[in-house]
């Protein structure tokens, strides 16, 4: 290459190399900051957000053994009514009974419609977090870089 000969040219041309690295060193020190304080808060963060998952997950499985334990019910009670409604010869204790029994049918119908309903809300509640979480990891990832 040219050799630089004149000491102001020398001494500009180091000032602005030194100037340069020091920006450099400056951005590597910001960025390893910024590095060392987020990193551990996105850590907490994703954690947090998977064991809320994890909770979420297991109140929908409630919710699933409810609804189930509920049509088991209502089947139970479908059987009761259908040997019932046999036995024509109905007194008036037994249509008592089986109005009874109706009446409960229709309880745990509207018990299944409130769990379908709560089970929808731990669904979108499941996907919006997951959203979230996912949103974090490429965060986390992005500053991994």
């Amino acid at each position: 290459g040219t050799r630089i000969e004149d000491p102001d040219t020398l001494k500009r041309f180091f000032h602005s190399a030194n100037k340069a690295y020091l920006q450099i060193k400056e951005e590597h020190i910001k960025r390893n900051k910024i590095l060392t304080m987020k990193m551990p808060i996105l850590d907490t963060e994703i954690e947090n957000a998977n064991n809320m998952l994890r909770q979420l997950q297991a109140e929908k499985e409630r919710c699933n053994a409810n609804i189930a334990d509920t049509r088991r019910q209502i089947a139970s009670l479908k059987k009761k009514i259908k040997k019932r409604s046999k036995n024509n010869n109905e007194n008036h204790q037994s249509t008592n009974e089986t109005n009874d029994l109706l009446m409960r049918k229709e309880h745990h119908s509207k018990c299944i419609i409130k769990l379908q309903e709560e089970q929808k809300m731990f669904d979108d509640e499941i996907k919006q977090r997951k959203n979230a979480l996912s949103n974090k990891l490429t965060e986390k990832s992005d500053l991994e870089k």
